[in-house]
């Protein structure tokens, strides 16, 4: 099954593990990525302002046409041990060796792979761009969003500040049936099993859960679509997206007096949580 392991994470964690190269060239900085993600390719070289390698093959037997990068003090931030600030990296035409049913009609198609955010030291807000997966068809999945309050001066910090730290902009966007129908299916694969549809008690029970949604962060358009969508499984039409803004944010300390007075009802924590967001919900949903 296409995991979307190796290339993307590893690649852009580079910097956690590996001794730093003492140049910042295309070159150098190839060796340091290819090194850590076990990969091969073509010479490296500069192509409007980002490195790039064409014909990359890594160890597992995935490759890919080209891969570019533009992570700026790659080197310095491996020497630190720091995630980088900000980076760009985009992987094209990725392909597995070894072509699995579980991706369902998605299975055997080349995919594209994009990281793009930036970390701003003095305000500690994590922007991201764009996180996303695409195929040749359109379909695809992609995550943007802010974070506001993390803090990636070094791993232990961010690990400290990852429960105060604050989602206040989110949109999240599954284009297409293909692939609306895999994530759908993710825990009956996960299982081993076909997805399967929900049973009335498991229809009844989600919906009993959606009613318990703050009214004022769910309208009754997004309360319904994600009814729509449950009774729709296992296979959804189309695709969804979810819009999340929140002047407060989304936290994990938020929850904790809830969490702590113990014999919390779902309708309490979410409460919570939501209190001053505003989420949208469409299903379903076609990409412009």
């Amino acid at each position: 099954m296409m995991t979307f392991k190796t290339p993307l994470f590893a690649l852009a964690l580079a910097g956690l593990t590996t001794p730093a190269l003492a140049e910042t060239d295309c070159a150098s900085e190839w060796v340091l990525i290819s090194n850590m993600t076990n990969a091969q390719g073509d010479e490296a070289t500069l192509n409007g302002g980002q490195c790039q390698v064409m014909n990359v093959t890594w160890a597992d037997g995935t490759t890919a046409d080209s891969l570019q990068w533009n992570i700026p003090e790659l080197a310095q931030s491996a020497l630190q041990s720091t995630m980088p600030h900000a980076a760009e990296l985009v992987i094209s035409g990725l392909r597995e060796d070894n072509v699995t049913e579980e991706m369902g009609a998605l299975a055997g198609q080349a995919a594209d792979m994009v990281i793009s955010y930036a970390w701003d030291a003095t305000s500690r807000d994590l922007n991201i761009a764009d996180l996303s997966v695409s195929f040749e068809d359109g379909q695809g999945i992609s995550v943007a969003g802010k974070v506001n309050g993390l803090d990636l001066s070094s791993p232990q910090m961010m690990q400290i500040s990852a429960m105060s730290a604050a989602l206040t902009n989110l949109d999240l966007q599954i284009k297409g049936t293909d692939m609306l129908t895999l994530l759908a299916g993710i825990e009956d694969i996960a299982e081993g099993n076909s997805a399967s549809a929900p049973s009335a008690e498991e229809i009844q029970e989600a919906n009993e859960l959606v009613d318990q949604l703050p009214q004022a962060s769910f309208d009754a358009a997004s309360r319904q679509a994600l009814k729509d969508l449950v009774a729709a499984l296992p296979n959804p039409q189309d695709g969804a997206r979810l819009t999340l803004k929140s002047d407060a944010g989304l936290s994990a300390v938020r929850l904790m007096p809830v969490m702590m007075a113990g014999d919390a009802s779902p309708a309490q924590i979410m409460d919570v949580l939501f209190e001053g967001a505003t989420v949208n919900v469409t299903y379903p949903w076609t990409a412009e």
